[in-house]
């Protein structure tokens, strides 16, 4: 789960980084953006403070949101057996949730939305935050099922010799030194 939010955190932190790149935005501006979610107006005069509030605000929000995934797919296996359409649509979803829910519902300020803006962020929520989410899921579960199936494989092996071993009497000590060790099968 922590590897599903913490790529998604840099996935979707670098595509922010370098559109804002693009529009001459620096990266601490985008880090008092996102503080001012929890700040408000308060948290563009905060310097770096307030732009590392925003960096950990965005990676707990990018964990929550692959947590969410990962709760649910854990309950409906379809999520898991179409992982790729599950994610695209999960990363559309995570992104109406963040801009028609948390942000309006927030301190941050109001955002202007252009067609472009919101293609490239459905774009980038799809791409960046879901697919990654779900993918990262999907292997690290299907790793979990093969390791659970492992760790029974070799309980039923030692069960078995415990099993051979006692019905054969065990270890059998030596008595003239009572050293512990089988020297007689």
């Amino acid at each position: 789960m922590w590897r599903a939010g913490l790529a998604t955190g840099l996935l979707d932190g670098l595509y922010a980084c370098g559109r804002a790149g693009l529009a001459d935005v620096n990266p601490v501006q985008i880090g008092h953006h996102v503080a001012s979610g929890l700040l408000g107006r308060v948290a563009f005069a905060g310097g770096s403070t307030s732009a590392m509030l925003g960096l950990m605000l965005h990676f707990l929000i990018a964990f929550g949101i692959a947590t969410f995934y990962v709760l649910l797919s854990s309950r409906v296996e379809q999520l898991r057996r179409h992982a790729v359409l599950s994610g695209l649509v999960y990363g559309l979803v995570a992104y109406d949730v963040m801009n028609c829910v948390v942000v309006p519902l927030s301190a941050a300020l109001p955002i202007r939305y252009s067609v472009v803006s919101v293609l490239l962020g459905l774009l980038n929520h799809a791409l960046m935050v879901g697919l990654p989410v779900a993918l990262i899921d999907r292997r690290f579960r299907a790793l979990a099922l093969r390791r659970d199936s492992a760790t029974e494989s070799n309980v039923h092996t030692i069960v078995s010799f415990v099993k051979r071993f006692t019905a054969h009497g065990g270890a059998r000590r030596n008595s003239s030194t009572d050293t512990g060790i089988c020297l007689e099968g």
